[in-house]
């Protein structure tokens, strides 16, 4: 059956070829599937590499097969239509990727000497996270024709998620200097600091080049917002997150996991991936153990910690362990200046801006929350009214505290904003930030979450 784009098409035609290449086990399987391929004019338009001829032709995105939806996500990419593209990537389902590794596979073998189908085959594999593979067939791609942008940017991606960053760095330098123009491997760049928890600067300057060349870029505008927080940069954060949450709604479930992990640090909450405030019976423990955290290691998550379980306290609880914040101040000076300042930070996340507010509006209302003490669900309140309130108690704890230590309330204006100096200890940044190919990364919690 022949359609204007595409023809049906079986592989066991391709059988003989493809014995001498694959294994025979995975080969009889793909013969049993069925793959897509494009009619020629889409087809000479990819092995030209024209991707707005290929974006052209492949029409309308809700009418397109698995396969033809994949390759009109990375004629996207190339197009610098970074938001089309990503929200083509995440339609994607298990079976589709199935469908793209069939179909890769054949493509290779039908144009064994063309870099963009061992290009095509890379990404097929780390779609479906086989990552030595992938890189395997990211390097033949590269032997045909050496410095191939799109083939850099993808395989550096597979190497920073495979956290080998001196490689990653590498590939999306070369690639960007290769392609210019290609936002995705500046994002990339930017998302890579992000991943490997510093580097807040690079971040931010990267991000800015992807910026420059696509301006509504969701994933950019995410891992600048969080390079922004890093850096005190607290209107910066909320500028990028608030634009980011209004552009594109298919990625806005992407936004709102960074900041409801962001949320969850600033909290100190244990679990980043659900928001569970404390219970009656674990608050005590919890309260003796985060304070013992706190003083073998001054950390702002170790102090974000201990404020969220403090805040939960009586009147009483609460002077007694000011005074004993005093005490370890008194007996470690510099622990008590870290303290400070990480307390600091806290009650300018809440001045500067009111990032607070403008977090607990972003996380998702289906995120489930414990009960928290006082009364089942905080009295019936929505998930962000709840998280407002624990911030907001979290926000005035860490003031009282500041004032027990220094004897005066923080200044207004916090800490200075500046790009010289990081406000989140590296290592335990609590950001999620995607690389564009939206190859699946596994979201990390802080260093400092045990």
């Amino acid at each position: 059956m022949t359609t204007r784009r595409y023809r049906h098409l079986t592989l066991a035609g391709a059988i003989m070829t493809l014995l001498a290449l694959v294994p025979t086990a995975s080969l009889l399987a793909a013969s049993a599937r069925t793959v897509w391929e494009p009619d020629s004019h889409v087809t000479t338009a990819l092995l030209r590499e024209d991707w707005a001829t290929v974006a052209r032709l492949l029409g309308a995105d809700a009418r397109l097969p698995a396969v033809a939806k994949l390759m009109k996500a990375h004629a996207e990419l190339a197009l610098n239509q970074n938001n089309a593209s990503a929200c083509l990537f995440l339609q994607a389902t298990a079976e589709d990727m199935q469908q793209w590794a069939d179909w890769s596979q054949y493509f290779t073998q039908q144009h064994p000497d063309a870099a963009i189908a061992y290009y095509f085959r890379g990404d097929a594999f780390a779609r479906l996270q086989q990552w030595d593979a992938a890189l395997d067939a990211f390097d033949h791609a590269l032997r045909l024709r050496p410095n191939h942008p799109l083939v850099l940017n993808a395989r550096g991606v597979v190497y920073a998620i495979l956290g080998q960053w001196d490689q990653a760095v590498l590939d999306l330098a070369q690639a960007s200097e290769t392609r210019p123009s290609l936002a995705d491997g500046y994002a990339n760049r930017s998302t890579l600091y992000v991943h490997k928890k510093e580097g807040a600067e690079g971040a931010w300057q990267w991000a800015n080049r992807a910026l420059a060349l696509t301006p509504d870029f969701v994933l950019a505008l995410n891992s600048r917002g969080s390079a922004a927080f890093a850096l005190a940069r607290w209107a910066d954060a909320q500028h990028d997150f608030s634009t980011a949450e209004h552009t594109t709604p298919c990625l806005g479930p992407l936004v709102a996991d960074n900041v409801t992990s962001i949320v969850a640090y600033m909290n100190g909450q244990q679990d980043h991936t659900q928001l569970a405030l404390l219970t009656d019976e674990e608050a005590g423990t919890t309260l003796d153990r985060r304070f013992e955290a706190l003083q073998q290691d001054p950390s702002q998550w170790n102090t974000n910690r201990f404020v969220s379980a403090l805040r939960s306290e009586s009147p009483e609880v609460q002077r007694q362990y000011m005074d004993r914040l005093k005490d370890v101040g008194a007996r470690n000076t510099d622990a008590g200046q870290r303290i400070s300042q990480n307390l600091n930070r806290i009650t300018d996340w809440d001045r500067s801006r009111g990032l607070g507010e403008l977090f607990s509006r972003l996380i998702p209302q289906s995120f489930g929350v414990s009960t928290p003490r006082g009364g089942a669900n905080g009295g019936g309140l929505t998930v962000q009214q709840q998280q407002r309130e624990v911030t907001r108690g979290n926000f005035d704890t860490a003031t009282r505290l500041q004032e027990s230590l220094t004897g005066s309330r923080p200044p207004v204006g916090g800490v200075t904003t500046s790009l010289e100096r990081v406000y989140i200890d590296a290592g335990e940044w609590p950001f999620v930030a995607q690389y564009g190919l939206l190859y699946r990364i596994t979201a990390q919690e802080p260093s400092g979450n045990k």
